[in-house]
Parts: C-alpha cells; sequence; structure tokens
C-alpha cells in the first residue's frame, strides 16, 4: 500500500509539471515516466512500478509507463518524463465506448 501512495504522490508531480509545461491536454501524451529509486529508500521496486504503470495507464494520463533506475541511497525522485508529440487519437464522438474484457481462466 505504501507504494500505492508513492505512485500516486509520482504522478501528481509529474501531471502538475506537464501542464505547466504544455497544458493539461498533454497529460495523455505522456509516455514514459522515470523514477530514480534509493536501495535504502525503502520502497519495494517491483510494486512501485505495477502501482505507478497501473496509474499511468489510466485517465488523465491513458499510455504511459513507468522505468525505474536503481541507486545508491535514500532517494526517490522522478528524474524525468517522456511526451509524445503525436496526441493520441481523441475518444468516439457519437458517444460510444469501447471496452475490451479478456477472460482469463
Amino acid at each position: 500500500m505504501h507504494e500505492l501512495s508513492l505512485a500516486n504522490e509520482i504522478c501528481n508531480i509529474v501531471e502538475r509539471e506537464v501542464q505547466r509545461e504544455r497544458g493539461v491536454g498533454a497529460l495523455r501524451c505522456v509516455t514514459l515516466v522515470a523514477v530514480e529509486v534509493g536501495d535504502a529508500a525503502n520502497v519495494e521496486p517491483n510494486s512501485l512500478q505495477f502501482c505507478l504503470d497501473a496509474l499511468l495507464s489510466t485517465h488523465p494520463f491513458g499510455r504511459g509507463r513507468s522505468t525505474l533506475e536503481m541507486v545508491v541511497g535514500d532517494d526517490l525522485r522522478v528524474s524525468w518524463f517522456e511526451i509524445d508529440d503525436e496526441p493520441p487519437p481523441p475518444a468516439p464522438v457519437d458517444g460510444t465506448s469501447t471496452y475490451v474484457l479478456e477472460v482469463v481462466s
């Protein structure tokens, strides 16, 4: 649960910076967020990455993913993020939605 809170705060940081630099519409163009994780930061890297990827793949982002770089120390910081200049296609205007349901047995 600790990692979900950290992932949420990382997304908040990225959201603030993207909005400041490019506006709110650019959030759905975020494709990659790089985070430095210190080996003494008391963070489970796999759990953090799972939480980050889950948050970055939903609104307001939509298609982002994360990459973690393990470093020495107790720091946890957003080192950079990538924004695609080509925005994703807009949602359907006719009010329909597309859902994909995958059944795994």
